[in-house]
């Protein structure tokens, strides 16, 4: 079964009003390390215009590769209402540099490491062992 399937009925079952939505955060100030290991900071972003900041599992999830193409895609539109994006993995070392690489990414990747940014926005949460051991069974 694909693991997003199982971890979305999880969500379904653990959060039957949805996850607190972060629509109703501000995102917090933040300084993280890009792909090439220079820390991008918010402050900074902020100070040069609007920024997309979108959250992604890994350069491993077939989904996330292919929202991140599609902001690729639309990153022309994006830079001429003077906007910039960043996406947003716990990944590090080579990964973030191999998928600018490999699909092409012309925006900043950054690597939340201990996931600190995604849990002050309520994106990532603990998922019980019997879940994940339910995960890990079906690969």
């Amino acid at each position: 079964m694909d693991p997003h399937r199982l971890l979305s009925e999880w969500l379904r079952t653990t959060f039957p009003a949805g996850p607190p939505s972060p629509a109703d955060r501000s995102v917090p100030p933040f300084i993280l390390p890009d792909h090439e290991g220079w820390l991008v900071s918010s402050a900074k972003m902020q100070a040069q215009g609007p920024y997309v900041l979108a959250f992604f599992h890994g350069s491993w999830c077939i989904t996330c590769r292919a929202m991140l193409t599609e902001l690729q895609s639309g990153l022309h539109r994006i830079h001429e209402v003077g906007a910039d994006v960043i996406a947003c993995s716990p990944e590090t070392l080579e990964f973030p540099r191999r998928l600018k690489v490999e699909d092409g990414i012309r925006f900043h990747l950054v690597s939340d490491v201990d996931c600190a940014l995604s849990i002050d926005l309520g994106l990532a949460y603990p998922v019980s062992y019997d879940t994940r051991q339910h995960l890990k069974g079906a690969g």
